[in-house]
């Protein structure tokens, strides 16, 4: 892939957005199955999904949302240095391929003595 394509904030943040989204929905279905089916042996957690199971719901789900913004960036952070990473090394394999012995060309101000 090009180092153009890789480097496209708009394609970085379409993965960002569903990265979080994605967040969003594992954690929070996961978060609510968990408090909706409480362990039997725990008579605390039983009694709040039997009185007060909006609350609970939005007490499983406040941690999900809270972090969402925290993920987006984060993800966000990483696949830039993963890009800038990947495009570097691209572009000393393009230049070896090339160019003999991986040195570069020599312009025209440059002299042939080291």
């Amino acid at each position: 892939m090009p180092p153009s394509q890789l480097d496209d904030p708009s394609k970085i943040k379409r993965i960002q957005i569903l990265a979080a989204v994605s967040w969003l929905v594992l954690y929070g279905a996961w978060s609510i199955y968990t408090s909706l089916n409480p362990d039997p042996r725990d008579q605390q957690a039983v009694m709040d999904v039997r009185y007060h199971p909006i609350a609970t719901v939005l007490g499983a789900l406040a941690p999900s949302i809270i972090l969402a913004p925290l993920v987006y960036w984060v993800f966000g952070l990483a696949l830039r240095q993963t890009f800038r990473r990947f495009i570097v090394w691209e572009y000393e394999a393009f230049r070896t391929m090339f160019w003999p012995f991986g040195q570069r060309k020599k312009s025209s101000g440059e002299s042939g003595r080291e």
